[in-house]
């Protein structure tokens, strides 16, 4: 009662949506089984009897894996796969249907047939998933525009992969604004020619001196260095860091944790930020 209580007006839309790509889906797999023959027309009135008691078992289903209440601008691997496990139950629903009620009971044969519901299976994950990749794509690009604006600063990831794809998705989700980062410098030679949420690794932290001269060369000057928490254990001599980067003229920030829930906020690398770099939790201050 509690999750029906914070429906919005945005969730019934989403339902409404979903609703229809089903049976869109649901339609299309039909014909594409049937096209050129009259089973098509022959299946229809069946369809529309048992098409309200479908849409009704796959609202539910949509309300239990939260398909409904999640929001589109954040999709993700995690809601990809939520989207299939939706249209495999679905299709199951679909073969418990044909298989044990409609086909002994009404026909005599079966309704759908196998081919139909695993072509329901494939153009439901597809119906499903299109908008919301158009819209996640939308405003992906957006804010990536909008983030390469004229006071976006020409920024250096430094640490691993890891630590940098969070700090990307904060950039790409808005979280984190007025930086622009071209590349990242990775202490794992694992990540080496890599790219990061399309932004390259560029190096190691030793090739911090070549890879600032290259974008300068290039009339692209790195204005920022951002350190990420594996950029502050002992074995990437985060003071080599700094001594580098005052040579250079480069700023060097740090990014609290996106998990305090406060507003991120680029802060300056203190000398206790060194000194924390021996305790085993430092990432859990600094990111």
């Amino acid at each position: 009662m509690t999750r029906l209580s914070h429906l919005t007006l945005r969730n019934i839309l989403i339902a409404l949506h979903d609703l229809l790509a089903t049976t869109a889906a649901l339609f299309a797999a039909i014909y594409l089984r049937f096209e050129g023959s009259e089973d098509f027309f022959e299946r229809l009135p069946l369809l529309f009897q048992i098409l309200p008691y479908f849409l009704a078992f796959s609202v539910v289903v949509f309300f239990v894996f939260n398909l409904t209440t999640t929001k589109w601008r954040f999709i993700s691997l995690p809601d990809a796969l939520n989207i299939i496990r939706v249209a495999t139950v679905l299709t199951v629903a679909l073969l418990v249907l044909d298989y044990v009620f409609v086909a002994r009971n009404v026909r005599g044969a079966f309704f759908l047939g196998k081919v139909t519901i695993v072509l329901h299976w494939f153009l439901d994950i597809a119906f499903l998933s299109a908008l919301r990749m158009a819209y996640r794509y939308f405003r992906y690009t957006r804010v990536r525009r909008h983030a390469k604006g004229s006071d976006a600063a020409p920024t250096l990831l430094i640490g691993r992969a890891a630590d940098a794809e969070v700090l990307l998705r904060g950039i790409e989700s808005g979280a984190i604004k007025h930086i622009w980062p071209v590349g990242v410098l990775s202490p794992s030679s694992a990540d080496r020619g890599q790219f990061i949420r399309t932004v390259p690794v560029l190096g190691g932290i030793d090739d911090v001196e070549d890879v600032i001269a290259d974008f300068a060369k290039r009339n692209k000057a790195i204005a920022r260095l951002i350190m990420t928490p594996s950029a502050f254990e002992p074995e990437a001599h985060p003071e080599a860091i700094l001594m580098r980067a005052r040579k250079l003229g480069v700023i060097v920030n740090r990014m609290p944790s996106l998990e305090s829930g406060d507003t991120p906020r680029l802060t300056a690398v203190a000398v206790e930020d060194l000194l924390l770099r021996q305790r085993p939790d430092v990432s859990v201050y600094v990111l």
